[in-house]
């Protein structure tokens, strides 16, 4: 916010609507990001509260790959998901 309001005030055009235009956009920002912030705290003691990380962990050390074919298998998975939740968002 600060950086808007002093390339406004170089420009010459602080007036009172841009101010508000400029707090607007701040407080729309900041809301955003406390939202996923908010979003991925839920999701986390979800996750810790049903077990999931543990399970996963015996699911990835059951299939007994090497550290190379984890990675490969990681990116995959990536790729994959990717390609549905990209169009998706």
């Amino acid at each position: 916010m600060l950086g808007a309001l002093i390339v406004a005030r170089l420009q010459g055009e602080l007036k009172l609507p841009a101010l508000k235009a400029i707090g607007i956009g701040a407080v729309q920002t900041c809301s955003m990001i406390a939202l996923i912030v908010l979003g991925a705290s839920i999701l986390g003691s979800a996750a810790a509260f049903l077990a999931f990380p543990p399970r996963v962990a015996e699911i990835v050390t059951g299939l007994q790959l090497s550290p190379f074919m984890l990675i490969v298998a990681l990116i995959v998975f990536y790729l994959i998901l990717g390609c549905f939740l990209d169009g998706s968002a």
